[in-house]
């Protein structure tokens, strides 16, 4: 029972802190500002579970992943893999949501919206801490069973964000809050991983990590003209996830040991068909940059 207890208690309380978070940037939005804000702040918040939506679906299997490893004592080393991964899968999207933010909410709520943009554009930055393991770290210690490290995360977050949330939302109204909530984010993301590389020695490839950054800022000037021109994004998104697999490899951000690792994750995914092509590529692209 203590053991249950032990595990479960942290986890709990966890959950009861991230339904706050959830709910509380609203209610102080609405505090200070009107349905307007409230209305703009809503409609960007749903295109970000598109990419939680992602997160969630490897976050389950690295829960997995890092149970069995556990077992085993190669937890700390799966940790080191799966930020890299999700870091070159989640990246290129993260600069598309943001550069496209105008695109995206026009296309799905039209051109009334005229602030969504601009808060879609700053809160989907937040997931540029995923090579920090930012969408890692509360799987990691799930399933090394150290919840307790779970619960350090969020309160962390909401330290930041219950004073934080009210002085930015008076000031930018739901910019503050988006900028609040990545202030909590980033918080709750340093707990962890300091926790995660240090007290618990989990590997952190930083110069695999620093190349796929790079890869992506590399080419995010074309991207982001989108964000000047709306229409442009039919466009130039296309171009700018080209740019970026094509450029992976070149800079070395991925390898041919991660490109036979890739081709046997992909067999277990239902989306495999698309999976293949684009591996095909990269490896056609690193085949040709290194001869």
């Amino acid at each position: 029972m203590r053991s249950m207890l032990a595990y479960g208690l942290p986890v709990y309380v966890s959950n009861l802190m991230l339904s706050f978070s959830n709910n509380y940037p609203s209610i102080v939005l609405a505090w200070f500002r009107g349905d307007f804000e409230v209305g703009n702040f809503s409609a960007a918040v749903k295109f970000i579970f598109f990419l939680s939506a992602i997160a969630m679906s490897f976050s389950l299997a690295m829960l997995s992943a890092f149970s069995r490893a556990s077992a085993g004592g190669r937890a700390a080393y799966v940790y080191g893999y799966s930020v890299k991964y999700l870091t070159l899968v989640l990246l290129p999207l993260v600069v598309c949501t943001s550069a496209g933010s105008k695109l995206l909410v026009n296309l799905f709520y039209g051109r009334e919206y005229t602030l969504a943009p601009k808060v879609l554009s700053v809160y989907s930055l937040t997931y540029m801490l995923v090579g920090f393991g930012y969408l890692v770290n509360q799987s990691y210690f799930n399933g090394i069973g150290q919840t307790k490290e779970v619960l350090w995360m969020s309160l962390a977050s909401a330290a930041v964000l219950t004073p934080v949330a009210p002085l930015l939302a008076k000031l930018w109204g739901a910019i503050g809050i988006a900028l609040s909530l990545m202030a909590s984010q980033a918080a709750s993301c340093l707990v962890g991983f300091k926790r995660a590389t240090g007290k618990f020695s989990a590997t952190w490839p930083k110069s695999d990590i620093a190349k796929a950054y790079a890869t992506a800022l590399i080419a995010a000037p074309v991207a982001a003209l989108s964000y000047l021109n709306a229409t442009l994004g039919y466009v130039l998104l296309p171009l700018y996830l080209l740019a970026y697999l094509t450029l992976l490899p070149i800079t070395g951000a991925v390898n041919g040991r991660d490109l036979e690792i890739m081709k046997s994750a992909a067999e277990a995914l239902p989306v495999s068909w698309a999976a293949k092509p684009l591996i095909g590529y990269l490896s056609w692209v690193l085949r040709r940059s290194s001869s």
